[in-house]
């Protein structure tokens, strides 16, 4: 089956982290001190592959730019994109930081659960009640998957 003879190599090019949201000011600033505290751990060189997650690589170029980091990458990832196309962006890593805003109007973990569907822990800076309430209650999901999961 050619998906069996992919998934090694897809799976070896993934980044350690995704901070899903990385253009902004709390996922540049997340993307900061993650290279930062790669950089202590690898002695001067990134230990973690770090990558931004968002839907248009020209932000990430000019965010990239802006934050001068060598080995950063860019993951697509769109929120509204579906479970499946969720799944496939987050497939491989270690981590998702979810800092993609704003959240208001948005009510569905989406993300969280293509996290737990993938066995990727996930940490989100959500501030969104209802949004906040519902990734809450997939908690016992993620912890059966053994799925570490943070949400504010």
């Amino acid at each position: 089956d050619e998906m069996l003879l992919c998934t090694p190599l897809v799976l070896a090019l993934a980044p350690d982290i995704i901070v899903v949201g990385g253009n902004g000011r709390v996922g540049a600033s997340t993307v900061r001190w993650l290279d930062r505290i790669s950089r202590r751990r690898g002695e001067g060189v990134p230990s973690l592959r770090l990558a931004i997650g968002g839907r248009c690589e020209a932000n990430f170029e000019a965010s990239s730019k802006r934050l001068g980091l060598r080995g950063l990458t860019f993951a697509p990832v769109d929120l509204d994109g579906g479970s499946e196309a969720l799944a496939a962006a987050v497939r491989g890593a270690q981590l998702v930081v979810n800092t993609a805003g704003p959240f208001q109007g948005r009510s569905e973990p989406d993300l969280l659960r293509a996290c737990i569907a993938e066995g990727v822990a996930y940490c989100d800076v959500c501030d969104e009640l209802v949004l906040s309430r519902n990734a809450k209650a997939l908690s016992s999901e993620a912890a059966a998957a053994g799925v570490p999961c943070v949400v504010s």
